[in-house]
């Protein structure tokens, strides 16, 4: 889903691709997860989107359950923006987080120890091989 709120930042589309996966209720570790992280945000490192991991319901789950968490925010990077390091992702993406996760923590003082996860590369980089417009 795409969130309006980041229009204002990249007025020609998106920025951000945020992917919210839930564990299932049914699911009877689904309490243990739940008292482990409501809520954890995995930042999907640039270039690595396509990947079966990344990319696929299950791939993803996997990831939420690896965190230890009851809901997973994944976020993919749009291709040729700036993001800067990861510090300044956290910060840019934290008012929506809350927002998400809000739902999920009783006390709202919780919601700020909300964990963003990365693989050791970060959020990764790309690298521009080659440009072109076809006509």
């Amino acid at each position: 889903k795409i969130f309006p709120k980041f229009e204002a930042v990249a007025p020609d589309g998106w920025r951000y691709l945020l992917t919210i996966l839930d564990a299932d209720e049914a699911d009877p570790g689904s309490e243990g997860i739940r008292a482990a992280h409501g809520c954890a945000v995995f930042l999907i490192p640039q270039g690595r989107e396509a990947e079966y991991l990344f990319s696929s319901a299950r791939g993803l789950q996997s990831v939420r359950e690896s965190a230890h968490a009851a809901r997973l925010v994944a976020v993919a990077f749009r291709r040729g923006a700036d993001y800067g390091s990861q510090g300044d992702v956290q910060e840019e993406l934290s008012p929506i987080i809350r927002s998400i996760a809000g739902g999920l923590y009783g006390n709202k003082a919780d919601v700020g120890k909300i964990p963003f996860l990365a693989l050791s590369e970060g959020i990764g980089s790309r690298r521009v091989v080659a440009e072109g417009l076809l006509e």
